[in-house]
């Protein structure tokens, strides 16, 4: 579905930017935002979810912001195909409405970044003429 998008804002012509989102997704800025608009971490700790699995579920982990982004990065993964710049997205959560939500804040994020990025193409592309 991201590579659909990506490709429908003619996104399929920059691989370098292609390889931009997929960095953005499993970044900091990503799960902070995450974190901000669904209380992501909240999710990932509640009581429901087995000790095994949950973030902070274990008293040896330590539960800060730098422990739950490597917590982040085994729930959400990409992967990029670099002949057809198709992005692909997935989120792992414990319930399907968090995954959902996850997917949909993700996909809006990216869509913002590649307007940015083709915004700044055109800044620089109208310069160079």
């Amino acid at each position: 579905m991201l590579g659909q998008i990506l490709q429908g804002v003619g996104f399929s012509t920059s691989q370098n930017d292609a390889y931009t989102v997929k960095d953005y997704i499993t970044s900091r800025d990503a799960m902070e935002t995450l974190i901000k608009k669904m209380d992501l971490k909240q999710q990932f700790e509640k009581n429901s979810i087995d000790p095994f699995n949950r973030f902070g579920g274990f008293i040896y982990w330590k539960n800060n912001l730098e422990e739950f982004y490597k917590y982040y990065q085994h729930m959400v993964l990409t992967s990029l195909d670099p002949l057809s710049t198709i992005l692909t997205l997935k989120t792992r959560a414990y319930t399907a409405k968090d995954a959902q939500e996850m997917n949909s804040l993700l996909l809006a994020q990216s869509e913002d970044l590649v307007n940015k990025l083709n915004d700044l193409h055109r800044k620089i592309w109208t310069r160079q003429k």
